[in-house]
């Protein structure tokens, strides 16, 4: 969420950010001092995503269950006056466009996904692993199921081991 609070503080005219995360995102103590220490002034409007990340991993992302979620958390954020909105996980990425639709335009998604790659390179180049190239993957889910579901996300080819 680092790379995500200071640009939506900044980029806000109504003073009042919305931010779609995790639960485990949003009661984390280093968000909690994070969104603290970059809200002087604004109000930030907090929504779980429950199930939006399980919903991408399965390929529901255009269902119209999602859609609906999507619809309740944009109507949420704009009612309360929001006009960004940060997206606290990875996997609502997958979920930004249908997001802003869901709004009407009104809201601004940011997408923190490439400063957290960004950050990703970093670290790796601090621990000297920055050759570029992963030398594993780890799933933690459905072995057999999920590394389709990551190509098709990803459009790219994953090579799978089972340990």
């Amino acid at each position: 969420m680092e790379p995500a609070i200071k640009p939506v503080a900044s980029a806000t005219r109504s003073n009042v950010i919305g931010v779609l995360a995790t639960e485990g995102t949003l009661s984390a103590d280093r968000y909690r001092t994070l969104a603290t220490a970059h809200s002087d002034g604004i109000t930030i409007v907090h929504r779980i995503g429950h199930g939006l990340a399980m919903d991408v991993e399965l390929g529901q992302e255009t269902s119209p269950a999602t859609r609906q979620k999507l619809r309740d958390h944009a109507r949420a954020f704009v009612s309360r006056g929001a006009d960004v909105v940060v997206l606290g996980c990875t996997h609502y990425s997958f979920l930004a466009a249908a997001l802003h639709e869901m709004a009407d335009g009104s809201l601004v998604v940011i997408d923190p996904v490439d400063a957290v790659a960004r950050q990703a390179v970093r670290v790796a180049t601090e621990r000297g692993l920055e050759n570029g190239t992963a030398q594993r993957a780890y799933l933690s889910t459905d072995p057999k199921r999920r590394p389709r579901r990551m190509q098709a996300l990803l459009g790219s080819e994953l090579t799978v081991e089972a340990t």
